[in-house]
């Protein structure tokens, strides 16, 4: 059963995964970040209705990925078997995001095409590395949620 999970969580979380960066592509050439995003990397406040539509549109993106991923398992697992394929399958997402966007896109390749500033946001790893590791803490919440609603069906 584990090798199971661990290879639908890869699979499911790669095709997210490359989505959720087809996603970002859009926004960063349409100058998107420049809506929801600061020079520092904060959340500018207050919150237009595009960061609302990215929001919506990312966590829908994330409740389908584990959706889908849990589909596919056996329909006799327990709860926890539900929480983990999920929560794997997040880590994967997150993790396609921290390595081919944070870190291969803007802080090392940083293309003059997406005008992207020249702050510690956009030029060192570690701001990225900490949303990464907050972002693991909603992947639980939410990689729990759905568990439990597959669970009870």
């Amino acid at each position: 059963m584990l090798s199971q999970i661990l290879t639908n969580a890869i699979f499911h979380g790669s095709v997210f995964g490359s989505i959720f960066l087809i996603l970002i592509a859009i926004l960063g050439i349409t100058g998107g970040f420049k809506k929801i995003r600061d020079d520092e990397g904060n959340f500018i406040r207050p919150l237009l209705p595009e960061a609302y539509i990215g929001f919506i549109l990312f966590i829908g993106l994330i409740g389908a990925a584990i959706y889908w991923s849990n589909l596919k398992l056996d329909e006799s697992v327990s709860l926890v078997y539900y929480w983990l394929n999920g929560f794997l399958t997040f880590v994967i997402m997150s993790l396609i995001d921290l390595i081919i966007l944070d870190y291969l896109i803007v802080v090392l390749w940083h293309p003059e095409q997406l005008n992207l500033p020249k702050t510690a946001y956009y030029t060192s790893m570690r701001p990225h590395f900490i949303g990464f590791f907050r972002g693991l803490i909603f992947g639980v919440f939410i990689s729990g949620i759905l568990a439990f609603i597959f669970w009870l069906k």
